[in-house]
């Protein structure tokens, strides 16, 4: 899976979630209370990452918002 790339303007935001995932299934002992305690953690990780990006929607859907009412704005303002 390639990064997911969003351009806010002059912040760029990179996503490499699947490697971090992939990176942290492949570094746990076989021991089971390891492979337990790290199923567990994928499964928290992979929630965080879930509201991360969730929380990106929200706030690329609010700047989108923003950015049309500021347009709608100008365009008043110099008609």
């Amino acid at each position: 899976m390639r990064p997911q790339t969003t351009n806010l303007g002059s912040a760029e935001v990179h996503c490499k979630k699947s490697s971090v995932l992939d990176t942290l299934r492949a570094n746990f002992g076989t021991y089971t209370s390891d492979i337990t305690n790290a199923s567990q953690r994928l499964i928290d990780a992979e929630q965080d990452a879930q509201r991360c990006d969730d929380e990106i929607q929200k706030l690329e859907a609010d700047i989108r918002r923003f950015e049309k009412s500021l347009q709608k704005s100008l365009a008043t303002s110099f008609a």
